[in-house]
C-alpha cells in the first residue's frame, strides 16, 4: 500500500497535513451551513494517526506471525516429548514468546 508517509497532523481548519502538503479537509456530517469544528477536529486526530496506526498493525502482524510460529513449535516439542528431558527445549520457546510479549506500542 502506498500513502503519504507520516507524520500527518491537522491543523486549526480541520485539515489533514503532511509536511507542507494539505491532504484533506475534514467535515462533519452537515457541511452546510452549522459545520461542527469540534466534531471535524476529533475526526481529523484520528484520520491523523493512520500512518502511525497502520505501521503499529503491520508490526503487531509481525509479532503475531512469530508467536504463532513458536506455538505451534511448542506443540510440537510436547507431542514428540518421550521423557521430562525432552521438554527442556520448550522452555527456550517460552522465553522467546515472553521476549515477544513484552512489546512496546507507540
Amino acid at each position: 500500500m502506498k500513502h503519504t508517509p507520516g507524520p500527518w497532523h491537522i491543523d486549526e481548519n480541520a485539515q489533514i497535513i503532511a509536511g507542507k502538503s494539505v491532504l484533506g479537509r475534514v467535515y462533519s456530517g452537515d457541511i452546510f451551513p452549522n459545520e461542527d469544528l469540534e466534531e471535524c477536529t476529533a475526526n481529523g486526530y484520528l484520520i491523523a494517526r493512520a500512518p502511525e496506526l497502520l505501521e503499529e498493525n503491520e508490526s503487531l502482524k509481525a509479532i503475531n506471525k512469530q508467536l504463532l510460529g513458536t506455538i505451534e513449535g511448542m506443540i510440537e516439542l510436547k507431542d514428540k516429548a518421550q521423557t521430562t528431558q525432552d521438554l527442556f527445549p520448550l522452555l527456550q520457546y517460552i522465553e522467546r514468546s515472553r521476549s515477544l510479549l513484552k512489546y512496546k506500542p507507540f
